[in-house]
């Protein structure tokens, strides 16, 4: 009853802390968006800045709400996360070496399929942001003159522009996110895999009288705390690229400002 209890009053603690941690984060990323925000309508309304930035400055908002939602999202518990792998992965060693040997070795795997993952994606996602630009910026001059467009009857050619750019948009977008998709299902897989054959070295090194049996269950359990915060920056990349293009335009736009 009392154990049940500790553990009972132990989840309680950590929902409590991980709703604080979101409340905190979400204030950060409002802070973040207004201090941008005035920064680059300030720079863009600039009379001698805002006809240099203009073609920069389509979607000013879009790049903000997509740094905003990436530092209130999973995206940014998973980096604030993996500071504590280490420390993880040395509570496996003094359980026993061959462990943190093991964790180790798991470790730089999931760490190289980050590595691909970010090698993958980066490319296509980055088409996918210069395209995404250009189709903003056309449908948006397409709204500001929507009257002269319906008086010379460029209805028909001007939809099917924007259907080719929203196209190649869409393209480039979704060749990122198959290429995500793979990586963060091969990396579930793995860290799935390693968590539970740890179960069997474990196991291994008990029959040899060099750990205990209660040592088998927490090196499984101390594993799977190791690898999360990898596996979920993997699964949070299409976001992190989408955050990191937008932070890149932002710079743009405040040089050329």
């Amino acid at each position: 009853l009392y154990l049940t209890l500790i553990v009972a009053l132990c989840f309680l603690t950590y929902a409590i802390l991980d709703a604080v941690r979101g409340y905190v984060l979400s204030g950060v990323s409002d802070v973040v968006e207004d201090r941008l925000g005035r920064a680059l309508i300030a720079h863009v309304t600039t009379p001698a800045r805002g006809a240099h930035a203009q073609p920069l400055a389509v979607h000013i908002a879009r790049d903000l709400d997509t740094v905003r939602q990436f530092a209130a999202g999973a995206g940014a518990l998973a980096f604030i996360d993996l500071p504590w792998a280490p420390i993880y992965l040395a509570a496996i060693t003094l359980l026993h070496p061959y462990l943190g040997l093991y964790a180790a070795g798991a470790a730089c795997v999931l760490l190289g399929l980050t590595l691909a993952t970010e090698q993958a994606a980066r490319r296509p996602m980055g088409e996918a942001g210069k395209r995404a630009a250009r189709a903003y910026q056309f449908s948006e001059a397409v709204t500001r003159y929507a009257d002269c467009a319906r008086t010379m009857g460029l209805g028909t050619t001007l939809s099917g522009r924007w259907r080719t750019l929203r196209g190649d948009m869409l393209s480039a977008q979704t060749r990122a996110s198959h290429r995500t998709i793979l990586l963060g299902a091969t990396s579930k897989c793995a860290r799935l895999f390693f968590q539970s054959s740890i179960l069997g070295v474990g196991a291994w090194l008990a029959i040899n009288d060099e750990i205990s049996g209660g040592a088998i269950f927490a090196g499984s359990l101390l594993l799977g705390r190791t690898l999360a915060p990898v596996e979920a920056i993997i699964g949070a990349w299409r976001p992190t690229l989408a955050a990191k293009e937008a932070l890149n335009r932002i710079g743009l736009l405040t040089t050329h400002a």
